[in-house]
Protein backbone atom coordinates (compact mmCIF):
# COMPACT_ATOMS: atom_id res chain seq x y z
CA UNK A 1 0.00 0.00 0.00
CA UNK A 2 1.28 3.56 -0.93
CA UNK A 3 0.80 6.49 0.31
CA UNK A 4 1.08 9.90 -1.10
CA UNK A 5 1.24 13.35 0.48
CA UNK A 6 -0.45 16.75 -1.04
CA UNK A 7 -1.49 19.87 0.62
CA UNK A 8 -3.87 21.97 -0.98
CA UNK A 9 -4.55 25.32 -0.55
CA UNK A 10 -8.26 25.00 -0.56
CA UNK A 11 -9.18 28.23 -1.48
CA UNK A 12 -7.76 28.03 -4.67
CA UNK A 13 -8.91 24.03 -5.28
CA UNK A 14 -12.33 25.49 -4.83
CA UNK A 15 -12.12 28.19 -7.80
CA UNK A 16 -10.28 25.74 -10.19
CA UNK A 17 -13.39 23.31 -9.56
CA UNK A 18 -15.72 25.89 -10.05
CA UNK A 19 -13.69 26.68 -13.61
CA UNK A 20 -13.50 23.02 -14.30
CA UNK A 21 -17.27 22.28 -13.88
CA UNK A 22 -18.37 24.67 -16.45
CA UNK A 23 -17.08 22.03 -19.11
CA UNK A 24 -18.28 18.72 -16.87
CA UNK A 25 -21.86 17.27 -18.13
CA UNK A 26 -23.72 16.22 -15.12
CA UNK A 27 -24.92 13.15 -17.17
CA UNK A 28 -22.40 11.51 -18.99
CA UNK A 29 -21.89 8.32 -21.42
CA UNK A 30 -18.57 7.49 -19.97
CA UNK A 31 -18.70 8.20 -16.40
CA UNK A 32 -14.80 9.19 -16.28
CA UNK A 33 -16.00 12.62 -17.72
CA UNK A 34 -17.55 13.25 -14.33
CA UNK A 35 -14.48 13.57 -13.21
CA UNK A 36 -11.21 16.41 -13.30
CA UNK A 37 -7.77 14.24 -14.02
CA UNK A 38 -4.79 15.73 -11.72
CA UNK A 39 -1.19 15.16 -13.09
CA UNK A 40 2.10 15.82 -11.71
CA UNK A 41 4.89 17.16 -13.70
CA UNK A 42 8.25 16.68 -11.28
CA UNK A 43 10.29 18.81 -13.32
CA UNK A 44 7.78 21.71 -12.72
CA UNK A 45 6.60 20.66 -9.68
CA UNK A 46 3.66 21.83 -11.22
CA UNK A 47 -0.47 20.19 -10.64
CA UNK A 48 -2.11 20.31 -14.01
CA UNK A 49 -5.92 19.52 -13.69
CA UNK A 50 -7.84 18.55 -16.65
CA UNK A 51 -12.04 18.71 -17.19
CA UNK A 52 -13.97 17.75 -20.18
CA UNK A 53 -16.96 16.83 -21.77
CA UNK A 54 -15.82 15.17 -25.20
CA UNK A 55 -16.64 18.26 -27.10
CA UNK A 56 -14.73 20.60 -24.97
CA UNK A 57 -11.65 19.96 -22.78
CA UNK A 58 -10.22 22.37 -20.33
CA UNK A 59 -6.72 22.67 -18.55
CA UNK A 60 -5.56 24.90 -15.60
CA UNK A 61 -2.25 24.53 -14.48
CA UNK A 62 -2.58 24.87 -10.24
CA UNK A 63 -0.62 27.91 -9.63
CA UNK A 64 -1.22 31.40 -8.64
CA UNK A 65 0.18 34.89 -9.27
CA UNK A 66 2.48 35.84 -6.52
CA UNK A 67 4.63 38.93 -6.25
CA UNK A 68 4.67 38.92 -9.80
CA UNK A 69 5.42 35.29 -10.13
CA UNK A 70 3.38 32.04 -11.25
CA UNK A 71 3.60 30.08 -7.92
CA UNK A 72 2.22 26.43 -7.00
CA UNK A 73 -1.07 26.10 -4.75
CA UNK A 74 -0.44 22.30 -4.70
CA UNK A 75 2.15 20.78 -3.52
CA UNK A 76 3.89 16.63 -3.75
CA UNK A 77 6.16 15.94 -1.10
CA UNK A 78 8.34 14.44 -4.27
CA UNK A 79 7.96 10.62 -2.15
CA UNK A 80 7.23 8.21 -4.70
CA UNK A 81 6.12 8.14 -8.53
CA UNK A 82 2.61 10.07 -8.36
CA UNK A 83 0.64 8.91 -11.17
CA UNK A 84 -2.46 10.66 -12.76
CA UNK A 85 -5.72 10.35 -10.95
CA UNK A 86 -9.66 11.58 -11.22
CA UNK A 87 -11.73 13.34 -8.99
CA UNK A 88 -15.38 13.76 -9.18
CA UNK A 89 -15.98 17.48 -9.80
CA UNK A 90 -19.82 17.86 -8.39
CA UNK A 91 -18.60 15.88 -4.93
CA UNK A 92 -15.11 17.60 -4.20
CA UNK A 93 -16.77 20.96 -4.83
CA UNK A 94 -19.51 20.07 -2.25
CA UNK A 95 -17.04 18.88 -0.05
CA UNK A 96 -14.37 21.76 -0.23
CA UNK A 97 -16.76 24.49 -0.70
CA UNK A 98 -17.36 25.61 3.53
CA UNK A 99 -13.52 24.41 4.29
CA UNK A 100 -11.58 27.25 5.92
CA UNK A 101 -9.23 28.85 3.67
CA UNK A 102 -6.22 27.72 4.19
CA UNK A 103 -4.32 24.71 3.16
CA UNK A 104 -5.09 21.07 3.68
CA UNK A 105 -2.95 17.84 3.99
CA UNK A 106 -4.42 15.39 1.93
CA UNK A 107 -3.08 11.51 1.87
CA UNK A 108 -3.62 9.93 -1.51
CA UNK A 109 -3.85 5.67 -0.59
CA UNK A 110 -3.78 2.83 -2.53
CA UNK A 111 -5.79 -0.04 -1.48
CA UNK A 112 -6.00 -2.79 -3.85
CA UNK A 113 -7.49 -1.58 -7.06
CA UNK A 114 -9.17 1.34 -4.91
CA UNK A 115 -7.91 4.90 -4.35
CA UNK A 116 -8.82 7.08 -1.52
CA UNK A 117 -8.01 10.79 -0.79
CA UNK A 118 -8.55 11.72 2.97
CA UNK A 119 -8.26 15.21 3.65
CA UNK A 120 -6.87 16.80 7.00
CA UNK A 121 -8.34 20.56 7.34
CA UNK A 122 -7.63 21.41 11.18
CA UNK A 123 -11.17 20.89 12.80
CA UNK A 124 -11.44 17.36 10.92
CA UNK A 125 -10.81 15.03 8.31
CA UNK A 126 -13.15 13.40 5.58
CA UNK A 127 -12.31 10.70 3.13
CA UNK A 128 -12.98 10.29 -0.49
CA UNK A 129 -12.73 8.00 -3.03
CA UNK A 130 -11.07 8.93 -6.14
CA UNK A 131 -10.34 7.43 -9.74
CA UNK A 132 -7.43 6.11 -11.85
CA UNK A 133 -6.58 8.30 -14.59
CA UNK A 134 -5.85 5.57 -17.14
CA UNK A 135 -9.27 5.29 -19.03
CA UNK A 136 -9.29 9.29 -19.00
CA UNK A 137 -9.52 10.49 -22.07
CA UNK A 138 -6.24 12.37 -24.14
CA UNK A 139 -7.16 15.71 -25.36
CA UNK A 140 -6.91 15.59 -29.32
CA UNK A 141 -4.23 17.85 -30.70
CA UNK A 142 -5.54 21.24 -32.51
CA UNK A 143 -3.29 21.20 -36.05
CA UNK A 144 -0.31 24.19 -35.31
CA UNK A 145 0.86 25.29 -38.86
CA UNK A 146 4.80 24.18 -38.65
CA UNK A 147 4.20 22.66 -35.44
CA UNK A 148 1.84 19.50 -35.80
CA UNK A 149 0.09 17.56 -38.44
CA UNK A 150 -2.24 14.95 -38.50
CA UNK A 151 -4.17 13.35 -41.58
CA UNK A 152 -6.95 15.16 -42.97
CA UNK A 153 -6.93 18.38 -40.86
CA UNK A 154 -5.33 21.82 -41.89
CA UNK A 155 -4.46 24.07 -39.71
CA UNK A 156 -6.30 27.20 -40.52
CA UNK A 157 -5.32 30.24 -38.78
CA UNK A 158 -3.88 31.54 -35.11
CA UNK A 159 -3.95 35.05 -33.78
CA UNK A 160 -3.35 36.65 -30.35
CA UNK A 161 -6.23 39.43 -28.77
CA UNK A 162 -6.72 41.28 -25.65
CA UNK A 163 -8.96 39.38 -23.59
CA UNK A 164 -10.42 42.95 -22.74
CA UNK A 165 -10.92 42.93 -26.34
CA UNK A 166 -12.37 39.24 -26.95
CA UNK A 167 -14.23 38.33 -23.96
CA UNK A 168 -16.57 40.93 -24.11
CA UNK A 169 -17.50 40.00 -27.85
CA UNK A 170 -18.48 36.36 -27.02
CA UNK A 171 -20.42 37.26 -23.67
CA UNK A 172 -22.64 39.75 -25.81
CA UNK A 173 -23.06 37.26 -28.83
CA UNK A 174 -23.94 34.59 -26.91
CA UNK A 175 -27.29 35.88 -26.04
CA UNK A 176 -28.13 35.42 -29.65
CA UNK A 177 -27.17 32.01 -30.53
CA UNK A 178 -30.00 29.39 -31.01
CA UNK A 179 -30.98 26.09 -29.44
CA UNK A 180 -31.52 24.26 -32.32
CA UNK A 181 -31.36 20.56 -32.84
CA UNK A 182 -32.04 20.36 -36.47
CA UNK A 183 -29.51 23.39 -37.13
CA UNK A 184 -26.57 22.68 -34.98
CA UNK A 185 -24.47 25.12 -36.83
CA UNK A 186 -26.57 28.15 -35.57
CA UNK A 187 -26.07 26.88 -31.42
CA UNK A 188 -22.41 28.68 -31.67
CA UNK A 189 -20.91 31.80 -31.54
CA UNK A 190 -19.53 32.85 -34.73
CA UNK A 191 -15.88 34.10 -34.81
CA UNK A 192 -15.64 35.16 -38.76
CA UNK A 193 -11.53 35.79 -39.15
CA UNK A 194 -10.54 38.15 -42.31
CA UNK A 195 -7.14 39.09 -42.68
CA UNK A 196 -7.51 43.09 -41.39
CA UNK A 197 -10.29 42.14 -39.01
CA UNK A 198 -12.47 39.51 -36.53
CA UNK A 199 -16.09 39.36 -37.29
CA UNK A 200 -18.26 38.16 -34.18
CA UNK A 201 -21.94 36.77 -34.64
CA UNK A 202 -24.53 34.88 -33.65
CA UNK A 203 -28.15 34.50 -34.54
CA UNK A 204 -31.32 32.11 -33.42
CA UNK A 205 -33.24 33.48 -36.42
CA UNK A 206 -35.40 35.94 -34.37
CA UNK A 207 -32.23 37.89 -33.17
CA UNK A 208 -28.61 38.60 -34.53
CA UNK A 209 -25.98 40.22 -32.82
CA UNK A 210 -22.73 41.06 -35.31
CA UNK A 211 -20.17 43.11 -33.97
CA UNK A 212 -16.68 43.99 -35.51
CA UNK A 213 -13.28 44.62 -34.44
CA UNK A 214 -10.85 46.66 -36.88
CA UNK A 215 -7.38 45.48 -36.34
CA UNK A 216 -5.18 46.05 -39.42
CA UNK A 217 -2.70 44.06 -41.43
CA UNK A 218 -1.00 41.64 -40.12
CA UNK A 219 -2.64 41.16 -37.14
CA UNK A 220 -2.33 37.35 -37.18
CA UNK A 221 0.38 35.05 -36.54
CA UNK A 222 -0.70 32.96 -40.27
CA UNK A 223 -3.57 32.87 -42.27
CA UNK A 224 -4.75 29.63 -44.34
CA UNK A 225 -6.91 31.22 -46.24
CA UNK A 226 -7.34 34.39 -49.52
CA UNK A 227 -6.58 38.36 -48.18
CA UNK A 228 -10.10 38.30 -49.60
CA UNK A 229 -11.64 35.76 -48.17
CA UNK A 230 -12.17 34.52 -44.51
CA UNK A 231 -12.83 31.38 -42.02
CA UNK A 232 -15.58 30.85 -39.88
CA UNK A 233 -14.46 29.27 -36.53
CA UNK A 234 -17.82 28.00 -34.74
CA UNK A 235 -17.59 27.83 -31.09
CA UNK A 236 -20.17 25.99 -29.43
CA UNK A 237 -22.42 27.77 -27.13
CA UNK A 238 -21.66 25.79 -24.22
CA UNK A 239 -18.10 25.95 -24.61
CA UNK A 240 -18.73 30.21 -23.83
CA UNK A 241 -19.47 30.39 -20.18
CA UNK A 242 -16.32 28.16 -19.98
CA UNK A 243 -14.06 30.61 -22.10
CA UNK A 244 -15.55 33.67 -20.23
CA UNK A 245 -14.84 31.91 -16.76
CA UNK A 246 -11.66 29.91 -17.14
CA UNK A 247 -10.19 33.38 -19.06
CA UNK A 248 -11.32 36.14 -17.08
CA UNK A 249 -8.08 37.08 -15.00
CA UNK A 250 -5.97 36.60 -18.62
CA UNK A 251 -4.49 39.37 -20.42
CA UNK A 252 -4.06 37.85 -23.77
CA UNK A 253 -5.72 34.84 -25.66
CA UNK A 254 -3.75 32.92 -28.34
CA UNK A 255 -6.50 31.27 -30.16
CA UNK A 256 -5.47 28.63 -32.87
CA UNK A 257 -7.53 26.71 -35.18
CA UNK A 258 -7.78 23.76 -37.53
CA UNK A 259 -10.83 22.45 -39.84
CA UNK A 260 -11.74 20.57 -36.63
CA UNK A 261 -11.01 22.21 -33.79
CA UNK A 262 -9.74 25.63 -31.76
CA UNK A 263 -7.85 26.09 -29.11
CA UNK A 264 -7.64 29.04 -26.56
CA UNK A 265 -4.72 29.59 -24.23
CA UNK A 266 -3.47 32.42 -21.72
CA UNK A 267 0.26 32.90 -20.26
CA UNK A 268 -0.78 31.86 -17.45
CA UNK A 269 -1.38 28.15 -18.25
CA UNK A 270 -5.44 27.93 -18.75
CA UNK A 271 -5.64 26.07 -22.37
CA UNK A 272 -9.66 25.54 -23.78
CA UNK A 273 -9.97 22.87 -26.72
CA UNK A 274 -13.18 22.93 -28.07
CA UNK A 275 -14.24 20.83 -31.00
CA UNK A 276 -15.91 23.48 -34.28
CA UNK A 277 -19.57 22.71 -34.66
CA UNK A 278 -19.89 21.15 -38.01
CA UNK A 279 -21.82 23.06 -41.04
CA UNK A 280 -21.30 25.94 -42.73
CA UNK A 281 -22.40 29.18 -41.05
CA UNK A 282 -24.97 31.14 -43.12
CA UNK A 283 -24.33 34.38 -44.93
CA UNK A 284 -25.31 36.82 -42.00
CA UNK A 285 -24.90 40.05 -43.79
CA UNK A 286 -27.56 39.26 -46.30
CA UNK A 287 -30.18 39.31 -43.74
CA UNK A 288 -29.19 42.86 -42.31
CA UNK A 289 -30.97 45.48 -44.19
CA UNK A 290 -29.00 48.20 -45.96
CA UNK A 291 -30.16 51.56 -46.61
CA UNK A 292 -33.23 51.50 -43.87
CA UNK A 293 -34.99 54.93 -44.40
CA UNK A 294 -36.78 55.81 -40.98
CA UNK A 295 -33.85 55.97 -38.14
CA UNK A 296 -34.80 57.38 -34.54
CA UNK A 297 -32.92 57.99 -31.66
CA UNK A 298 -34.06 57.20 -28.23
CA UNK A 299 -32.81 57.40 -24.81
CA UNK A 300 -32.11 53.47 -24.08
CA UNK A 301 -32.99 53.68 -20.35
CA UNK A 302 -36.20 54.94 -20.99
CA UNK A 303 -37.34 52.60 -23.60
CA UNK A 304 -35.65 49.58 -21.46
CA UNK A 305 -38.41 51.29 -17.91
CA UNK A 306 -41.14 51.48 -21.05
CA UNK A 307 -40.94 47.64 -22.10
CA UNK A 308 -40.65 46.49 -18.73
CA UNK A 309 -44.06 48.38 -17.66
CA UNK A 310 -45.43 46.78 -21.45
CA UNK A 311 -44.79 44.06 -20.87
CA UNK A 312 -47.23 42.98 -17.96
CA UNK A 313 -49.71 43.90 -20.76
CA UNK A 314 -48.87 41.97 -22.77
CA UNK A 315 -50.22 38.67 -24.24
CA UNK A 316 -48.28 35.64 -22.85
CA UNK A 317 -47.76 34.33 -26.23
CA UNK A 318 -46.70 36.64 -28.42
CA UNK A 319 -45.22 38.95 -25.72
CA UNK A 320 -45.86 42.06 -28.57
CA UNK A 321 -45.64 45.19 -28.43
CA UNK A 322 -46.50 47.65 -31.58
CA UNK A 323 -44.81 50.99 -32.12
CA UNK A 324 -46.06 53.70 -34.09
CA UNK A 325 -45.11 57.89 -34.36
CA UNK A 326 -47.17 60.49 -32.80
CA UNK A 327 -46.27 63.51 -33.31
CA UNK A 328 -42.28 64.14 -32.09
CA UNK A 329 -42.79 60.92 -29.89
CA UNK A 330 -43.12 57.14 -30.47
CA UNK A 331 -45.48 55.78 -29.42
CA UNK A 332 -45.36 51.71 -27.95
CA UNK A 333 -48.65 49.83 -27.35
CA UNK A 334 -49.13 46.10 -25.89
CA UNK A 335 -52.50 44.41 -25.05
CA UNK A 336 -53.96 40.91 -24.41
CA UNK A 337 -57.51 40.79 -25.61
CA UNK A 338 -58.21 37.50 -23.52
CA UNK A 339 -57.89 39.36 -20.58
CA UNK A 340 -59.00 42.30 -21.98
CA UNK A 341 -55.72 44.46 -20.74
CA UNK A 342 -53.91 46.92 -22.98
CA UNK A 343 -51.17 49.66 -22.42
CA UNK A 344 -49.63 52.32 -24.23
CA UNK A 345 -46.62 55.05 -23.24
CA UNK A 346 -44.79 57.56 -25.19
CA UNK A 347 -41.00 57.74 -25.15
CA UNK A 348 -39.53 61.16 -26.43
CA UNK A 349 -37.69 60.70 -30.20
CA UNK A 350 -34.34 62.80 -30.03
CA UNK A 351 -33.99 63.50 -33.42
CA UNK A 352 -37.94 64.00 -33.52
CA UNK A 353 -37.84 66.65 -36.04
CA UNK A 354 -35.51 64.64 -38.46
CA UNK A 355 -38.35 61.41 -38.67
CA UNK A 356 -41.63 61.42 -40.30
CA UNK A 357 -42.38 57.51 -40.19
CA UNK A 358 -45.75 58.18 -41.48
CA UNK A 359 -49.53 58.16 -40.05
CA UNK A 360 -49.95 54.05 -41.16
CA UNK A 361 -46.66 52.86 -40.32
CA UNK A 362 -46.88 50.25 -37.81
CA UNK A 363 -44.72 47.76 -36.74
CA UNK A 364 -44.76 44.65 -33.71
CA UNK A 365 -42.05 43.38 -32.21
CA UNK A 366 -41.39 40.76 -29.33
CA UNK A 367 -41.00 42.69 -26.26
CA UNK A 368 -38.33 40.08 -24.37
CA UNK A 369 -36.07 40.55 -27.63
CA UNK A 370 -36.06 43.98 -27.48
CA UNK A 371 -34.66 44.33 -24.06
CA UNK A 372 -32.30 41.67 -24.66
CA UNK A 373 -31.03 44.13 -27.22
CA UNK A 374 -30.95 47.31 -25.35
CA UNK A 375 -29.01 45.25 -22.69
CA UNK A 376 -26.65 44.70 -24.63
CA UNK A 377 -26.29 48.43 -25.81
CA UNK A 378 -23.76 50.45 -24.10
CA UNK A 379 -24.56 53.85 -24.89
CA UNK A 380 -26.73 56.33 -23.45
CA UNK A 381 -28.63 56.37 -26.89
CA UNK A 382 -29.57 54.18 -29.27
CA UNK A 383 -30.76 53.90 -32.71
CA UNK A 384 -33.27 52.08 -34.27
CA UNK A 385 -33.16 51.74 -37.98
CA UNK A 386 -36.51 50.53 -39.91
CA UNK A 387 -38.26 50.38 -43.48
CA UNK A 388 -41.44 48.79 -42.59
CA UNK A 389 -43.69 46.17 -41.13
CA UNK A 390 -42.23 43.25 -42.88
CA UNK A 391 -38.32 44.40 -42.86
CA UNK A 392 -36.29 43.43 -39.88
CA UNK A 393 -35.74 46.66 -37.18
CA UNK A 394 -31.87 47.25 -36.54
CA UNK A 395 -30.74 48.18 -32.69
CA UNK A 396 -26.90 50.80 -33.20
CA UNK A 397 -25.45 52.40 -30.80
CA UNK A 398 -25.19 55.95 -30.70
CA UNK A 399 -21.03 55.96 -31.08
CA UNK A 400 -19.36 57.21 -34.13
CA UNK A 401 -16.40 54.31 -32.85
CA UNK A 402 -19.11 51.57 -32.65
CA UNK A 403 -19.80 48.59 -35.23
CA UNK A 404 -22.11 46.77 -33.05
CA UNK A 405 -25.50 45.93 -35.47
CA UNK A 406 -28.32 44.00 -33.34
CA UNK A 407 -31.22 42.35 -35.50
CA UNK A 408 -35.01 42.01 -34.31
CA UNK A 409 -36.99 40.20 -37.14
CA UNK A 410 -40.96 41.59 -37.01
CA UNK A 411 -44.06 40.22 -36.04
CA UNK A 412 -47.53 40.23 -37.34
CA UNK A 413 -49.50 42.31 -36.29
CA UNK A 414 -53.09 41.14 -36.76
Amino acid sequence: MANFELRIETSEFKKVLDVLSTVVNRKNALPILSCARFSYDPAARVFTALAGNSEQYLAVECTKLEDGERRPWMFFDGKGELEPFCVNVETFREAFACLPAYPAVCTLTEQGEALLLKVNYGKGEFTLPVERAMDYPVVPDVVEKGVTLREGVNAVCKFQLKSALLLPLLSAARSCAANDPLRPQMNTVCLDVWQDKLIVVASDGHTMYRNQLDLGSPWLDYGEFAADASERLLLPVQSIGAILKAFGTAEVITVVADSQRVRLQSADGITLTSAQQEGRYPNYDSVIPKNQPHRVLLDRQEVQMTLRRLSVFSAEASNMAVLRQVGDKLELHASDEEFSRSAGEQVAIVNGEAVDLGTQFRLGFKISHMQQMLAICQTEQVYLEMRDAQTALLVKEDSAKSSLTLLVMPMLIN
